[in-house]
């Protein structure tokens, strides 16, 4: 069994195209934090995420904390 937490590439502060910054999840009200994959994508996370490494402009970090993971409402969000 792998007890490694699983990881996500998301863009440093003020690297990406889009904003970094604090939130409100519009389902249940709860503040997030928005950050940027490095695809492109916008991602929601608890809290600001802990980095693990760091390479560029490239910050690697665990998925443990993204929102859509823990918001009570996160399945109206899904696309089927």
């Amino acid at each position: 069994m792998n007890t490694q937490p699983r990881t996500i590439r998301i863009f440093e502060n003020g690297a990406g195209t889009r904003k970094r910054g604090p939130g409100v999840c519009r389902s249940c009200g709860t503040r997030i934090f928005w950050c940027e994959t490095a695809n492109g994508k916008p991602i929601a996370f608890d809290e600001v995420p802990e980095v693990i490494t760091t390479d560029g402009r490239l910050e690697t970090v665990s998925t443990e904390g993204v929102h859509f993971s823990t918001c009570p409402q996160a399945r109206e969000w899904s696309r089927k």
